[in-house]
């Protein structure tokens, strides 16, 4: 989706880093243990995924792998 969703979210783990060869680029992936959607309140406790865009060498950095940890929680704009 174009638009922006301002989240709350409780961060589980970093599952790791990839190539998206669709998109030709190098990507992070996290896995959430809830959302807190900022706009209507709604409240997400199933396992999310956020996923973001990096370069090869921020994946191989904390960058990459050191963005968010364990049980951290955070305020995050995301696109569905």
């Amino acid at each position: 989706e174009p638009e922006e969703q301002e989240v709350v979210a409780l961060i589980n783990r970093c599952i790791g880093g990839g190539y998206n060869w669709k998109g030709k680029f190098w990507e992070m992936t996290v896995v959430t243990l809830g959302i807190v959607f900022c706009d209507t309140g709604k409240v997400s406790t199933k396992e999310e995924r956020l996923e973001w865009p990096v370069t090869e060498e921020e994946r191989n950095s904390d960058k990459g792998w050191g963005r968010f940890g364990k049980e951290q929680i955070c305020r995050l704009k995301i696109r569905r």
